[in-house]
């Protein structure tokens, strides 16, 4: 059983989900189910924006994002990202999904920790 805590995900969290097979995601699934993720507006964009989404990816992506909470990216959010970049060079996305989980106190869930060390 998985202990429950605030995430956000990061867009490759999510995408990685849909893309591996079962028995490898099934940590990153069954964390899903019991924690409602936050996602960043951000990452709703990029995800479901994405020019070569085929109908099925669509159709998963949208049901995951229904069952998430979407944060918007608000002015302490954009705050926040200005002083990450400030301190460490990130990508602008990265500092977003950084600077949402310190204003909303959440914990970065992603594949790439390299990415916000």
């Amino acid at each position: 059983m998985l202990k429950t805590f605030n995430a956000i995900l990061k867009n490759n969290s999510i995408q990685w989900v849909d893309e591996t097979p079962e028995i490898e995601n099934e940590f990153l699934r069954e964390f899903i189910a019991v924690n409602s993720p936050y996602v960043s507006a951000l990452s709703y964009l990029e995800v479901l924006g994405y020019h070569q989404l085929n109908h099925e990816d669509k159709t998963y992506f949208e049901e995951f994002f229904n069952a998430s909470q979407i944060l918007p990216v608000s002015q302490a959010v954009i705050e926040q990202a200005v002083k990450l970049k400030q301190i460490k060079k990130m990508s602008l996305g990265d500092a977003i999904i950084a600077g949402t989980a310190l204003v909303y106190n959440l914990t970065v869930v992603t594949r790439n920790i390299d990415d916000f060390r």
